[in-house]
């Protein structure tokens, strides 16, 4: 089995958001791919490296992505 990576500001979408958004992984994380910083598994944190994707149609009270991002478990 490969090994899959993302880079930074690869873009992301969530069905129940408003928007897209563009992944975030921390400064000198030390894998690059075409001068851009890699991402794993173990970058997969909300609001860290996943930004809320706008207006959440999952909470319907005040529809905020807030406490509705289900990340897979490592």
């Amino acid at each position: 089995m490969g090994k899959e990576y993302l880079v930074e500001g690869a873009q992301l979408c969530c069905i129940h958001g408003s928007k897209k958004t563009l992944l975030k992984v921390p400064k000198k994380h030390g894998y690059t791919s075409k001068g851009k910083q890699k991402a794993n598994v173990l970058d997969c944190k909300a609001k860290v490296n996943i930004p809320f994707f706008g207006k959440c149609d999952r909470n319907e009270e005040n529809n905020q992505c807030k406490g509705y991002m289900e990340l897979k478990k490592k």
